[in-house]
């Protein structure tokens, strides 16, 4: 199986769209929304992961449903909304490290979803089949920032962002980044969005959250930091408590978690005793904090590789225990 993540032609062309974008002006005032958030492993029901591997593997993120708490100006139930993530991958190109930053939007309709929380159905894969390992370049972590902002009928704001999501969905992000046609598209999309952010009441003053995934390059992760496959959540501090199904982040660790995967990505929290995680109890509560949930998958770039028939098996029970039921959309593999 290729990587998809191919060089695509469609970057030259989101380059001629945006370059004569960013000459246009927006004004407004920010919206204050609350910050900070971790990163906990969820109990998805399957007990086999696997080290992502940072010199031989290629990688998917798939994004579920995002929870957040109702406000009038970003997060209003039944309204238009862009999502945009701000992605920075880090990579060794010999002896030399790079980066390049650029943002990759998605647009969903707000959905209710309980007393003072609405839903964010946009369930997307950040990453597709991206290779860890091109040439001479390794690609040692990637990191993912969320900024929101509403959508509006008809605006120069909502055009942009419009644009730029359709771009998004069009193309993979390519093998080699640092350098041509997609370092230009980097640079001026980054610059447009940003634009789009500044002083605008519709939008989150600061991301909400962030991911960032470290891959191991000896494929062991002895260490925590480095990236397994599996599901996760990002869960972000709220206010109230235990008994309305809020938690603090600054006890996270006495806490047990398990989502509920279909046909919505929802979580459920329960008291950890003894520093064990037992089965889902009956009193468990449901987690009332915003949230929003993902999943990734990995498999070696080479097919002959030892490990890639357990490895794709892998994948593809991950997938369909999350509803992702089309070969094509978990790695191209079957059974």
């Amino acid at each position: 199986m290729k990587s998809n993540n191919a060089r695509s032609p469609i970057v030259a062309r989101a380059v001629a769209f945006l370059l004569p974008a960013l000459l246009i002006p927006w004004v407004a005032a920010a919206a204050e929304v609350g910050s900070g958030g971790v990163i906990i492993r969820v109990d998805d029901g399957l007990s086999q992961e696997f080290c992502v591997d940072g010199s031989s593997d290629q990688i998917w993120l798939h994004l579920r449903r995002f929870i957040a708490r109702r406000d009038s100006n970003v997060f209003k139930a039944d309204s238009s909304i862009g999502m945009v993530i701000d992605t920075t991958i880090t990579g060794d190109i010999g002896r030399q490290k790079d980066k390049i930053n650029f943002p990759i939007v998605f647009q969903a309709t707000v959905r209710s979803y309980q007393k003072g929380l609405v839903s964010i159905p946009i369930e997307k894969g950040i990453l597709s089949g991206f290779a860890l390992r091109s040439g001479d370049t390794r690609y040692t972590q990637v990191d993912f920032s969320f900024r929101f902002l509403k959508v509006q009928e008809d605006t120069t704001i909502s055009r942009a962002i419009k644009s730029i999501a359709g771009i998004t969905e069009a193309f993979n992000i390519p093998a080699e980044l640092f350098g041509g046609s997609f370092q230009m598209y980097a640079s001026v999309a980054s610059s447009l969005i940003d634009n789009v952010f500044t002083d605008n009441r519709y939008s989150t003053k600061d991301p909400l959250a962030s991911i960032v995934l470290a891959f191991d390059p000896t494929g062991q992760c002895d260490n925590l930091l480095f990236e397994k496959t599996g599901t996760k959540a990002v869960i972000l501090s709220a206010g109230g408590d235990e008994k309305d199904g809020i938690v603090s982040i600054d006890t996270i660790n006495g806490y047990c978690f398990a989502a509920e995967l279909r046909p919505a990505f929802e979580l459920w929290f329960w008291n950890r005793v003894g520093g064990i995680c037992e089965a889902r109890p009956a009193d468990a509560k449901q987690l009332r904090n915003p949230y929003f949930g993902f999943y990734v998958t990995a498999t070696p770039t080479d097919n002959a590789a030892p490990t890639r028939g357990a490895r794709d098996q892998s994948m593809l029970s991950l997938c369909a225990a999350h509803g992702l039921t089309d070969p094509m959309q978990c790695g191209g593999i079957s059974e």
